[in-house]
């Protein structure tokens, strides 16, 4: 502490473009750790951190592998629509937000290599944006520093911090160990990042979620549920197909194939068919709050998140001493 204070404006810029330099390369092989997956060619770099490098050791490059594609490209994809959407789908109105926020800022994305929305590609625009604040710092840039500074604020604020609390939960709560390190990894990067910006500009509102679940409209349906349950942006929690045949595993239910919402019918039907409704959304329950328990750490940003969460918790509490459910089938 005694040197920083000590040091001349130009020791201290020296040690700004080291830092921004370092964290660009770091959002650089973050980036393609999730983008790519394990390869032989990443794996010495991941090594260098120590989280990552436990994850790896004594498996397999195939088997790290098998987990990278189980979690994030079955399980939890890491796309901001999925989560922040109405419908919770991809390449819809986040995508199209983040292209606008890329055009901003000046990151121009490949369009047949790329995903706008994809988490590795808005790691890649920090990583850039990174770079050129290291370049600026060197050639004493101050102006330029404070725009790059205040352009890194933005997407983080608009973009990542908006959804990454959340997909970071369940990504992690599918348990496995390299995947959830490199979450980790993210998670830690963005938090450092964004701290150190401190003021760089207003911090954005966080995302504005969809409706909850009126459970005294006479038209609610299994339908209407399911697809609730599968919303992040409704329900505060992301089931993935994971979390679903789980449940269903556990209980004897059957839940059958297909979309993440058609699931979830099937299991809500058989659950009243079999008069285990009550067991079924007390184990919705225990993964809302297990989510909403990864989310604590986050602060400010993730408390939308959380009330939703806390609304869905009194949801399916009443749900689960509903007598009967109507049921009306999900288009496939």
């Amino acid at each position: 502490i005694g040197a920083t204070i000590g040091a001349t404006s130009s020791e201290r810029a020296l040690a700004g473009r080291d830092e921004a330099e370092a964290r660009g390369r770091a959002y650089v092989l973050l980036a393609e750790l999730l983008a790519r997956g394990p390869t032989a060619e990443l794996m010495g770099p991941a090594s260098a951190s120590p989280a990552l490098a436990a994850a790896i050791a004594g498996r397999e490059l195939d088997e790290l592998a098998a987990d990278h594609q189980h979690v994030f490209g079955f399980s939890v994809p890491p796309l901001e629509g999925l989560f922040l959407d109405a419908d919770a789908g991809a390449g819809g109105e986040s995508a199209a937000r983040v292209r606008e926020t890329y055009a901003a800022i000046g990151y121009r994305v490949d369009p047949t290599q790329d995903e706008p929305e994809h988490l590795a590609t808005e790691l890649r625009a920090l990583a850039v944006l990174s770079g050129a604040e290291a370049d600026a710092l060197e050639d004493d840039k101050r102006v330029v520093v404070a725009e790059l500074r205040r352009l890194q604020a933005r997407l983080l604020d608009a973009h990542l911090l908006r959804w990454l609390p959340i997909f970071s939960a369940a990504a992690r709560r599918v348990g496995r160990p390299f995947p959830s390190a490199l979450v980790r990894q993210i998670e830690q990067l963005v938090r450092m990042h964004r701290d150190a910006l401190g003021d760089a500009d207003a911090r954005e509102p966080g995302p504005a979620l969809g409706e909850t679940l009126d459970l005294d409209d006479p038209e609610l349906d299994l339908r209407d549920i399911a697809r609730f349950l599968t919303t992040p942006a409704r329900a505060g929690v992301f089931l993935g197909r994971g979390d679903i045949a789980r449940v269903g595993r556990a209980f004897r239910l059957p839940r059958g194939f297909g979309g993440r919402a058609l699931m979830m019918q099937h299991l809500l039907r058989a659950a009243a068919r079999f008069d285990t409704l009550a067991e079924l959304t007390a184990a919705l329950v225990a993964i809302v709050d297990e989510s909403d328990a990864q989310l604590r750490s986050w602060g400010a940003c993730a408390d939308p998140w959380r009330a939703r969460a806390s609304a869905t918790r009194e949801a399916l509490a009443r749900l689960g001493r509903a007598a009967s459910l109507p049921d009306r089938e999900v288009p496939g």
